[in-house]
């Protein structure tokens, strides 16, 4: 009997302290979050901008800019995982050849530049940025993309101009916010048959004057981008182009210049809202009779 009324003063001890945990754990919670709130657009221009970042790690709190393009870093600190409330870092235009695993922790991040260095893999770690949505990455030597990097579902603009990219993830059409993607200047061969879920995706840049890739087809599941309205395919190996084209219904402006094609699918009358056609001289000759009509119809401008 004893040890029962034991057991249920030991009990009743318990629960009385269990609310005062509840509400530490809470209190403790709710500082975290108020301490890593994303800062809106007007009050975030208003922030210094850390230009040292021995200076922002004394501080790391108070630190939402971080500014250290042109330093000539040949590396980055694991401790930049410190400034939990950074907003914007810029590292273009140094000598980095990785990135830490702590730059995963930035979990405010909504821009990060890292054009113009040596890069020649991304942490698996990138895809913890739940609030990237700048990610510029060009004039690297990347030759692949972590699978994490589809994780970023608030991604809007990616931009992998001049690297040495030969694929992309089989995932890569989970990055469902993506409107502006550069891709030109690599050696892609494939696209995965996911980039049909890109469903967002406004401007599409897989090649241009100064160099394209080596795609000679695209997959059909290219017809489902709904929202594109640019598409550059100018300097690639294509040889034919997927029926599903005529679905590319909000398209304005399509590059088809320096590639192999022989002849366009009939279905490119189906893109009513185009505005201007870019062919070589070889595709301008041979256009059939129903593709001129179609494009005087339509006020299609052709042009090399």
């Amino acid at each position: 009997m004893t040890r029962t009324v034991i057991f249920i003063k030991h009990s009743i001890r318990k629960v009385r302290f269990l609310p005062l945990v509840l509400l530490i754990l809470g209190t403790i919670s709710a500082c975290e979050q108020s301490s890593q709130q994303l800062l809106p657009l007007e009050q975030l221009e208003d922030e210094k901008t850390y230009k040292n970042l021995e200076e922002a790690l004394e501080e790391p709190e108070n630190v939402y800019k971080l500014d250290l393009k042109m330093k000539n870093l040949t590396t980055l600190p694991e401790s930049i995982g410190k400034l939990k409330n950074l907003q914007r870092l810029n590292l273009g235009g140094n000598q980095l050849t990785t990135l830490p695993e702590s730059i995963g922790k930035l979990k405010n991040l909504q821009r990060l530049d890292l054009f113009v260095n040596k890069l020649t893999t991304l942490p698996e770690s990138i895809g913890k940025l739940q609030n990237l949505k700048g990610l510029y990455l060009r004039d690297n030597r990347l030759s692949s993309l972590p699978d994490s990097i589809t994780k970023l579902k608030k991604l809007i603009w990616l931009n992998l101009y001049n690297n040495k990219l030969t694929s992309l993830p089989e995932s890569f059409g989970e990055l469902k916010s993506l409107e502006y993607l550069e891709l030109h200047k690599n050696e892609l061969t494939t696209l995965p048959e996911s980039f049909g879920e890109l469903q967002s995706l406004e401007s599409l840049k897989l090649g241009s004057i100064t160099g394209g890739n080596k795609l000679s087809t695209l997959p059909e599941s290219i017809g489902k981008l709904q929202k594109l309205r640019i598409l550059r395919l100018n300097r690639n190996q294509l040889t034919t182009l997927p029926e599903s084209f005529g679905e590319l219904k909000s398209l304005q402006i399509l590059h088809l210049q320096d590639n192999q094609l022989t002849a366009l699918p009939e279905t490119i009358t189906n893109l009513k809202n185009l505005q201007g056609l870019y062919l070589g001289d070889e595709q301008l000759s041979n256009l059939p009779e129903t593709i001129l009509k179609w494009a005087e119809e339509n006020d299609v401008e052709i042009r090399r």
